[in-house]
């Protein structure tokens, strides 16, 4: 059995700089990390006796003895691509639900192009080609999407990364004891989500290219160049951390009304009543997790509050994975 094991991400700020309709034409700029939830993807021969070709499970279970006969969109894609011509068992999962804001669909995307990879025998791909590869075929099924989901499981860690002119450049400069600080800060709370992720980023697409809206992520980038200095500073500060997600949130969800609620507003009005330093909402918005930076005791209110809506994370280093059993 082969598996690939792909870290989930945080996005802290930049989101929406790297679209591409943006970035081709100015530099987007995120900061973010990998986080210790996965996917994972399971590859095993299937029996020769078995009667079908493919046997795919994830939140549905396909059978089909043809590629055109699948239905997953990217599974269909992807396979294509590949040219398999093999029996296979496949199955995927996740530590967390889907459509969360934790860039589940670009961890799925890179962990199957790395799985494939091993399994038709093609040279392992550097971190860069792993993240072209996963992207283009993404693209390529009609999904608007940013680079960013695509960029932090193909390199992993805690990093900062430019993109211009539609490439990018991964840096991982940041200081430990800065980087533990907002780790031991944040806390995790899911809300389910009321619209699917594509609906809001084609709403997003529509307005990317008017001067608003433009106007709105160009100060987006000068906010996480702001805390691109903090990070690097001697003097890093929690509290203006917050500030500065803050910032971001409230010009994020200007850039279109779908990524936030009146659902959400209430319980972002709720948080804001504990002492934290800042808040945002993680993913394309109309659901997902709210990431929230306090001090330890502020977090152990939010846990007991939020008990059954909590999750606990940890910052990593991994990158995606084959495992061999």
């Amino acid at each position: 059995m082969i598996i690939t094991k792909t870290p989930l991400r945080i996005t802290f700020l930049g989101g929406n700089s790297d679209y591409p309709d943006y970035c081709k034409i100015k530099n987007g700029l995120t900061i973010g990390t990998t986080i210790n939830k996965y996917i994972y993807i399971a590859y095993k021969d299937s029996l020769i006796r078995d009667n079908y070709n493919y046997k795919i499970s994830y939140f549905d279970f396909e059978r089909a003895n043809q590629i055109k006969q699948l239905k997953h969109p990217f599974l269909k894609k992807i396979f294509q691509k590949y040219k398999l011509n093999l029996k296979l068992d496949m199955n995927i999962s996740s530590d967390v639900p889907a459509s969360i804001g934790l860039g589940s669909s670009g961890a799925f995307s890179v962990g199957l192009v790395k799985l494939l990879d091993r399994v038709t025998n093609k040279k392992n791909k550097q971190d860069k080609d792993l993240f072209i590869s996963s992207y283009e075929i993404e693209r390529s099924i009609g999904n608007y999407v940013g680079y960013q989901d695509f960029v932090y499981p193909s390199f992993g860690g805690f990093s900062k990364v430019l993109y211009k002119n539609n490439k990018i450049t991964v840096s991982k400069n940041y200081s430990k004891k800065n980087i533990s600080l907002i780790e031991n800060s944040i806390s995790l709370i899911y809300l389910p989500r009321l619209k699917s992720t594509h609906i809001v980023t084609n709403h997003i697409k529509k307005r990317i290219i008017t001067s608003k809206v433009e106007n709105l992520i160009d100060r987006i980038v000068e906010v996480t160049k702001d805390a691109d200095k903090l990070l690097k500073s001697t003097n890093f500060n929690l509290a203006h951390f917050g500030e500065l997600i803050d910032e971001y949130w409230k010009l994020k969800k200007n850039i279109s009304s779908k990524i936030s609620n009146n659902k959400i507003e209430k319980i972002i009005s709720d948080i804001q009543n504990f002492d934290i330093f800042g808040l945002k909402l993680l993913g394309a918005g109309s659901g997902g997790c709210i990431c929230i930076f306090s001090n330890k005791r502020t977090k152990k209110k939010l846990k007991e509050k939020y008990k059954k809506n909590y999750i606990d994370i940890k910052f990593i280093k991994n990158k995606s994975k084959i495992i061999e059993i």
